[in-house]
């Protein structure tokens, strides 16, 4: 295997250990609210019970993003142990469909977490507008 494939695989494996973690804590609900990690967007820090709603509706997009760094990272290490070179275009296809896949997984998973934390009714995004089309001058 090329180093530089080696490389690039066990980044698909760490990413996978670190969302399949991430994933698996969310599910049990000690995921607790910081900023350091977690989906961290307006509304999902509004509060607590913002952020775990925010952090138990996306696990399936997270375990997603888990299942496919590990399926793209083994595809890779299995090119390399055939002693394919990271120039190889099967190598450059599988990185950067293992790049998007993961990513668009991620991405839901954002979206989704906004939206079951905005469903809570707290925080910045919540706030109604008063309807004064039909007010009286």
């Amino acid at each position: 295997m090329t180093d530089t494939l080696f490389v690039i695989a066990a980044g698909f494996f760490l990413t996978a250990v670190i969302f399949g973690s991430m994933s698996r804590a969310m599910k049990n609900e000690s995921f607790d609210r910081n900023r350091a990690l977690g989906i961290r967007t307006r509304a999902t820090l509004a509060s607590d019970e913002a952020w775990s709603r925010g952090h138990i509706a996306p696990v399936p997009w997270v375990w997603s993003s888990a299942i496919a760094a590990t399926v793209f990272g083994l595809a890779l290490a299995s090119l390399g142990f055939m002693g394919a070179e990271a120039s190889n275009p099967a190598v450059i296809v599988i990185t950067l469909g293992g790049f998007a896949s993961v990513l668009a997984c991620l991405i839901i998973s954002g979206i989704v977490a906004n939206r079951a934390a905005r469903a809570t009714g707290t925080g910045h995004d919540n706030h109604k507008q008063r309807d004064v089309t039909n007010e009286a001058d």
